[in-house]
């Protein structure tokens, strides 16, 4: 291998290519203790250079080097021919990327000698492919470090600065988070439709499309990054911005489909497919994306004609679609994608859970689909109503008594557990085949509704069914082909059962994709609309899962990783329950109909005609409904987190009030409430005064005691129109420990004497624990002199117990004697003094009539015996 980060990676030796040849030669050598000795071949006037190096790539002490010097008038293929042994060699192998006068100068200084010159096999070069734990972890760090210097800079980009301009901040930037060999590329408007141009003096505009691409080196390792966002307000260009949109459909299709054993070219078609769909292939000019590590630019290269090149866990390259219309328009999105965090789990036949899709007595049952109330309970007795019993119908008998377990015949459709894992695939293929004719209500592809009435729509349907007779077969063919590439077996079985079932009568297509399911758009016969959300088992993008599995009762005994159907599938029953949850609290929420393994039927939200009612954030309100609505969503989260337990709307990954992360979650999401409501234009409340309002138990959770207390609140900042957020007061909470339970407290001592000293609401979690320890005394209406007294009780009743620690009817009297009013303020110390010894003499004798603890343990014991 020559210079360069090959040598690099293999040797630790850092030294940069030239146009004189610096070689590495690494022979296998059973003497050494490696296995493997090493010799740089370099040029003479180098080589105190070349020892330097050496010495500085710190290598251990078995790894000692030969130096061979060759002179400027010489070959350097000849000092590298005096290196290799010949007679035990017969195969050289260059190192892929030596440039070519190197490979054919090996060549030609080897002829007539019987040894092969090779270039480095697929297995050599997949050693750099596949990055280490240590190698991913520091890219992982490098690529998140150019993502928020992106986000950091845009904020800054304003109209009249030049591309110039947001290179030299950008720069900046990275360089200020500690990326080294960091470069720009900043391209506005139409320069951005040269994919790879270089950025001029051209200037922003109010409504200008900015493109930054850039990156930088952190510990020898590459990051790369691209963003493309708009200065102006939404709807100035739709063209540019539905193209922005399509780019980024194609870049989610992909990090939500990729896993481990598809091909480069079969990535780089996962995104060319839909832009080629949209009309927009043509200008796609590109590669999808590109290997990244000690290099920019290295294997693997995601095109469509590397079919020979396998995707393996630890590969990290990029993921960059894109769409150029010259002299217009670019757009461009990339991320770096890990193989780990897409790794495919299709091939775990060994894991045997094709029964749950078989013999899912539990599922196919519509009991507990209609469940209220405590949705848990309810559930779990269904589930044992549903189990069989092997003995339902015989008496119970009379004596208890050990007999031989009998073998229990079962039905012909179910399935024997100790059948192999084989043959239940085979029987779930069957079943998928005997259903297949269902394929062609089924469609995969991107939803658009219907300008038809869903009344007349469903006529047709109806009507349909009965003129289309054998047409229907011809196109099942199709449609299966397609059905089968998108939805993997399991999910088929399940939406097959459903169509049969007539839960809904035909699925229309994606409404949306995201990191942990994809949602379809249904209908029913009679024309009713349904909203289907399919969980990704086989492909995991959702990195951050763990943080809400991490606690959750369902998982205290943790969950299988290399199986995540099973730990999907109670995800979504987690998300069925919390629904059903909020629809009891009020909520306004879909309303969870049926839950079939990872595949959850919901009503779905939008209008008569198919239409889907839009995100908040996309909505076209008017400003002055604004303020309404951030009061409804206030109120909505204070009954869900008092009525229900549960403050995360996203309701698939709310949590309990125990989880370890609930404070901060909940933080998170008023911060995020907060931060879109003031963008447009609403008075709102600080993070800490929304968490008080939201945690505050001093006053129930009825409708009008909350609307007062939020119309005492707008009066409150009506009084004081001029008086802005702290958002460092704010950033600063939100980051925050909040201690939940009393064994989270840090220093229990500390807080002790804060609260002592009347400085108990200074503590973070005051309002969180019971609104507060002095505002909790305030609401009870102790004061300070009964305190005092409580505390003279709490000593009088501890003398007594340490003095008999068994006697139960001693505190019962001394109970009853304790009715006068007794303290400081009540008692003299003389007083107290004699009541406490006397109390100490009562005890003190009837100690002497006491029975032994091993008399009392004895008879207890026989009278037990006695019993059975």
């Amino acid at each position: 291998m020559e210079g360069g980060a090959a040598m690099l990676y293999y040797t630790n030796i850092k030294w940069d290519l030239t146009e004189r040849p610096f070689l590495a030669v690494l022979h296998l050598n059973e003497s050494s203790p490696t296995g493997i000795h090493m010799t740089i071949v370099t040029p003479a006037f180098e080589a105190t250079r070349a020892v330097d190096s050496v010495n500085k790539a710190n290598l251990p002490n078995e790894i000692q080097p030969d130096f061979v010097e060759w002179l400027e008038h010489r070959s350097p293929f000849d000092a590298l021919k005096t290196v290799i042994p010949i007679e035990t060699d017969k195969r050289i192998i260059v190192e892929q990327n030596a440039r070519l006068f190197i490979f054919q100068g090996i060549t030609d200084a080897l002829v007539g000698e019987e040894i092969d010159v090779l270039m480095a096999p697929r297995s050599i070069r997949m050693l750099r492919m596949v990055k280490s734990d240590a190698e991913i972890e520091i890219m992982r760090c490098a690529n998140t470090v150019t993502e928020l210097a992106i986000r950091t800079v845009r904020p800054h980009v304003k109209a009249g600065m030049t591309e110039f301009d947001i290179q030299n901040i950008m720069e900046d930037a990275l360089r200020t988070a500690g990326l080294i060999n960091t470069w720009v590329l900043a391209l506005i408007d139409e320069n951005a439709a040269l994919p790879h141009g270089s950025s001029s003096k051209k200037k922003v505009t109010k409504h200008s499309t900015v493109l930054i691409d850039t990156g930088g080196e952190l510990l020898g390792y590459q990051s790369d990054c691209t963003r493309t966002f708009f200065m102006g307000n939404r709807g100035h260009n739709q063209t540019i911005e539905d193209a922005w949109y399509l780019v980024r459909r194609a870049q989610e299709n992909v990090l939500n489909r990729i896993g481990a054993g598809m091909t480069c070219a079969q990535v780089d078609l996962t995104a060319r497919h839909i832009i080629d769909k949209a009309g927009y292939g043509a200008y796609f000019t590109h590669r999808l994306g590109h290997g990244i590590g000690e290099e920019m630019h290295e294997e693997p290269y995601m095109n469509q004609g590397n079919t020979e090149q396998y995707l393996a866990p630890g590969m990290t390259f990029s993921v960059e679609p894109g769409i150029y219309i010259t002299n217009e328009f670019g757009i461009r999105l990339e991320d770096i994608v890990v193989g780990e965090d897409v790794e495919n789990y299709d091939d775990y036949d060994d894991y045997d859970d094709y029964d749950d899709y078989l013999d899912d007595e539990l599922n196919d049952a519509d009991m507990w689909d209609n469940a209220t109330g405590d949705f848990t309970k309810q559930y779990n007795k269904l589930r044992q109503q549903i189990a069989p019993s092997a003995n339902a119908d015989k008496p119970a008998p009379a004596v208890n008594r050990k007999i031989a377990p009998t073998p229990i015949r079962k039905p012909d459709n179910v399935v024997d557990s100790n059948t192999s894992t084989h043959d239940k695939k085979q029987m779930l293929e069957s079943q998928i085949d005997s259903l297949g004719h269902f394929a062609s209500r089924i469609h995969v592809d991107d939803y658009n509704p219907s300008r038809i009435s869903s009344s007349v729509a469903s006529d047709i349907k109806l009507s349909s069914k009965k003129a289309s007779g054998d047409r229907n077969v011809q196109k099942d063919k199709a449609d299966r082909a397609t059905v089968e590439q998108v939805l993997d077996p399991r999910t088929r079985i399940i939406l097959f059962k459903m169509l049969n079932k007539g839960i809904f009568y035909e699925i229309n297509g994606c409404i949306s994709t995201g990191k942990e399911a994809n949602v379809y758009h249904a209908m029913t016969e009679d024309g009713q609309h349904r909203a289907i959300k399919v969980y990704k088992t086989s492909i995991l993008t959702f990195k951050d899962r763990d943080r809400y599995v991490t606690g959750e009762f369902r998982f205290r005994h943790g969950y299988s990783k290399s199986n995540p159907r099973k730990m999907v599938k109670v995800w979504a029953e987690k998300e069925m329950r919390n629904l059903r949850r909020l629809q009891q609290a009020g909520i306004p929420s879909p309303d969870a109909i049926v839950l079939r393994m990872h595949v959850l039927v919901m009503e779905f939200l939008g209008d008569k005609n198919g239409w889907a009612y839009p995100r908040l954030k996309d909505a076209a309100i008017e400003t002055s409904r604004y303020p309404a609505l951030y009061y409804q969503l206030v109120k909505n989260i204070r009954t869900i987190y008092h009525s229900r337990k549960l403050y995360i709307i996203d309701v698939s990954q709310s949590v309990e009030h125990d989880h370890p992360h609930a404070s901060e979650f909940l933080r998170k999401d008023l911060s995020n409430v907060t931060e879109y409501f003031a963008k447009k234009g609403v008075r709102v409340m600080s993070v800490v005064e929304l968490f008080k309002f939201v945690t505050d138990i001093s006053f129930s959770n009825e409708e009008e005691e909350v609307d007062a207390r939020l119309e005492k609140i707008q009066e409150e900042m009506n009084t004081n129109p001029n008086k802005e957020i702290n958002k460092t007061e704010d950033e600063i909470f939100v980051k925050s420990y909040i201690p939940t339970t009393l064994e989270e407290v840090v220093d229990i001592e500390r807080d002790t004497l804060i609260v002592e000293q009347g400085k108990a609401k200074n503590l973070v979690y005051a309002d969180l624990l019971g609104t507060g320890v002095t505002s909790t005394m305030q609401k009870l209406g102790i004061t300070d002199e009964e305190k005092e007294q409580d505390e003279s009780d709490d000593d009088d009743a501890s003398s007594v117990i340490d003095d008999n620690s068994d006697s139960e009817d001693s505190s019962e009297e001394e109970d009853k004697k304790s009715k006068k009013p007794r303290g400081k303020k009540n008692e003299d110390k003389d007083e107290k003094k004699e009541r406490k010894q006397k109390a100490k003499e009562e005890a003190r004798e009837r100690r002497k009539h006491k029975l032994p603890k091993a008399e009392k343990k004895r008879k207890i014991k026989t009278s037990s015996k006695k019993k059975k």
